[in-house]
């Protein structure tokens, strides 16, 4: 479908990556085979995806089965005791008056208990392997345990699934086979993988009939065998502790029962919790599983915990929370998070082991406004990263792209944590808690866009090294986005990626957004408002210097950049535009549906749009006054048909009726993309070829529209709380 956005999988070139590319690879196949996929029951519904996209609820309408949880109670306490102290199970919902205008508050959905992502186990199993690969045989280091073997142990359970990022259309995305294995990640992980799933079939097999002491089982394989069993196990413990089973709804529990779990139990998730307690043991009885880099660190937290609560369920609330045995000691007790040092090492691989598990620990239960997990969004902004600049991409860089949202996300407001860039800063030192904090947003929203222009009005590029230098790792001030310095080479390669992944899971799943989102007016407004003033600048920033290098063979060494890297910025600068036009395309298709034109009638927009010849007037002649017609918009929003004028780019949020339109949004969106056409331009992007391709994009985003969301179909969506 495209160069890069929505084609990862053609677009990349089919040789073997190197260290890096690998580990970005793998995280982002598993982002793209194993998203719909959840604790204890494995793929989800569409309709049950949906229903944990976030959103803001009153507290009054969490289910009151919520509330009882101790993150429900978490929340009642932070809503309703802000200022105390207090143990959660001291507030008690049925005591609080229900006239208490703590009940009218809204809420980030992100906050509630949910069913985590299995992309959060098979991180897990990474990072033990690599503990076992760097601090194996009694800190020696295992070398059987191979990267290759590293990523086999990510990437097994993707055998057989569909890379759904790759292509547009789900329908013709490629299915992951041993070809495709070998084709992304080389011959040595595509015999990992065969062999890793040999054995652990195996293993289940002699497991059913108690015959797993007689098992011969390579020792490699037996730790990646220990290490699958053990980070599924961490995945059941959380949702017994949580009793997350008794906070979902209707359908979820149908879906639960269809899959066999029996939720009228008073403790549903037992019988996973036990079978995975077993398969671990008995895992961990497997000649050649390493004692003080597996076994140890979770044989006397994990497993004694859940030995104990299947004893006696009263302790299930022992298996959670911020020292909950299920989650905080196992991460803290494994030899990569206890001994590596990533403060001293931000450019080892072990430290993008670090930062993927940083994600799914701090943002387990967040999710996007469209389908994707958090994690999911976290490894493909990674993925995009690495894709434009290859092994020339620090690891750091690629770490910090992974966790740009850790501290936003992970925040008490939104998830119910307490994260924060000194945290950050204590795990991964101060030059990685920068380049997140340089796009974590600070409470005052104009300071991104300040920064943008202070970087296009700076002269060259800083980078991370010369940002950064080994003299300021302790003495330095960490902020979220301060608007005195400019961006530097990472920050802005951060920025752009996340504003291309996000643009392209839009365009990917545009049925997945509710309320204003389904519209023209918050999209629009968002994409020239709010990150477009951040946008530009920095394309325009790397445009420049593109040029100025093309120019002065020996500019780029005077910033202290390979021609590697300056290539990697001509590839963001073209895939950021071209990101940017298909999210344009895909809302113009969204303003036609409002206004209720035909198939001609969309054409005729998209073409007077995006036509560079055509003059302001002219457009607005043919396009606003001509077939953007208030007349038939007020006619379907009488229908229902569309909610509100106030939803619709020409009219303000608040407007209710047909009044005075606005049209400076919309008028200054068409600027924006005749000003990325002006960059094609100068930066030679602008060929035959890219044209046609471009032209291609176009059609087939509004073919996908509309066969997602229907011609003309903007009813709201059916919304459950997301639980």
């Amino acid at each position: 479908m495209t160069r890069a956005g929505l084609n990862a999988a053609t677009g990349e070139v089919s040789t073997e990556p190197g260290k890096l590319g690998k580990m970005i690879r793998a995280y982002r196949l598993i982002a793209s085979t194993l998203d719909d996929e959840r604790a204890l029951i494995g793929p989800v519904s569409t309709a049950w995806r949906n229903a944990e996209i976030e959103s803001s609820i009153p507290v009054r309408d969490i289910p009151h089965a919520t509330l009882a949880t101790m993150r429900g109670r978490e929340i009642l306490a932070s809503v309703f005791q802000p200022d105390l102290p207090i143990d959660p199970f001291d507030i008690h919902p049925d005591q609080i008056p229900a006239d208490h205008p703590g009940w009218a508050s809204e809420i980030n959905t992100n906050r509630l208990p949910k069913l985590e992502p299995s992309i959060n186990g098979v991180v897990l199993s990474g990072v033990m392997m690599q503990g076992i690969r760097r601090y194996g045989r009694q800190g020696g280091g295992d070398r059987r345990i191979t990267l290759n073997l590293v990523v086999a142990t990510l990437i097994h359970n993707c055998l057989g699934k569909k890379d759904r990022l790759a292509t547009l259309e789900i329908e013709d995305a490629p299915v992951v086979d041993n070809a495709y294995i070998e084709t992304q990640f080389g011959k040595q992980v595509a015999l990992h993988v065969r062999n890793l799933r040999q054995q652990y079939a195996d293993f289940l097999d002699a497991w059913k009939l108690g015959e797993t002491a007689h098992l011969s089982v390579t020792p490699r394989y037996a730790n990646a065998i220990g290490a699958i069993t053990a980070s599924r196990l961490r995945l059941s413990a959380r949702a017994a502790g949580e009793q997350i089973i008794s906070t979902l709804c209707p359908d979820k529990l149908a879906e639960l029962k269809a899959a066999g779990i029996d939720t009228r139990s008073d403790f549903p998730e037992r019988t996973q919790l036990e079978i995975d307690y077993k398969l671990t043991c008995a895992a961990f009885d497997l000649p050649g599983i390493d004692y003080h880099a597996l076994r140890e660190p979770l044989e006397h937290t994990l497993l004694q915990s859940v030995k104990d609560v299947l004893s006696d369920p009263r302790k299930r609330f022992r298996l959670v929370g911020r020292r909950g045995r299920a989650v905080h000691e196992v991460h803290n007790n494994l030899p990569l998070m206890e001994y590596f040092d990533a403060a001293a090492w931000p450019n080892d691989i072990n430290t993008l082991h670090l930062a993927a598990l940083e994600v799914t620990r701090h943002l387990d239960k967040c999710r996007r406004k469209s389908r994707v997990t958090m994690a999911s969004h976290a490894f493909g902004l990674a993925n995009a990263a690495w894709r434009e600049f290859g092994e020339n991409l620090d690891v750091s860089t690629a770490a910090a792209a992974m966790m740009h949202d850790v501290v936003e996300d992970g925040s008490s407001v939104v998830s119910g944590y307490y994260h924060s860039l000194r945290l950050l800063r204590k795990r991964f030192g101060a030059p990685i808690a920068a380049m997140v904090g340089e796009v974590t947003d600070a409470r005052n929203a104009s300071q991104g866009t300040r920064k943008a222009n202070q970087t296009l009005e700076s002269p060259g590029l800083r980078t991370v090294r010369t940002a950064y230098d080994v003299g300021r790792y302790t003495t330095m001030r960490i902020r979220p986005t301060d608007a005195r310095t400019p961006y530097t080479v990472a920050g802005i390669i951060t920025k752009l990626v996340d504003t291309m992944t996000t643009f392209n899971e839009s365009v990917r799943d545009p049925d997945s957004l509710e309320g204003w989102w389904r519209h023209s007016g918050i999209r629009i407004y968002w994409a020239e408002r709010v990150r477009g003033p951040i946008t530009r600048p920095l394309v325009d920033k790397l445009a420049g210097e593109i040029v100025q290098s093309r120019k002065d063979p020996h500019y780029q060494d005077q910033l202290g950049l390979s021609d590697g890297m300056m290539r990697g910025m001509v590839s963001l600068v073209d895939e950021t535009l071209d990101a940017a036009d298909r999210y344009m395309v895909q809302n113009l298709a969204i303003l036609a549906s409002e206004y209720g034109l035909d198939s001609d009638g969309e054409t005729a927009l998209i073409t007077a749009f995006t036509d560079p010849e055509l003059p302001q007037a002219e457009f607005v002649r043919i396009a606003l006054h001509g077939l953007l017609d208030d007349t038939r918009l007020g006619e379907r929003v009488a229908r229902g048909e569309v909610p509100s004028f106030g939803h619709v780019t020409l009219f303000k949020r608040d407007c209710t009726s047909p009044c005075e339109r606005d049209e400076s949004t919309l008028l200054g969106y068409r600027d924006s993309y005749l000003f990325r056409r002006v960059l094609r331009h100068r930066l030679e992007l602008d060929d035959e070829q890219g044209s046609a391709r471009r032209a291609d994009e176009s059609r087939a985003v509004v073919e996908h529209y509309h066969r997602r969301c229907g011609r003309c179909s903007l009813a709201p969506l059916p919304r459950q709380v997301a639980r």
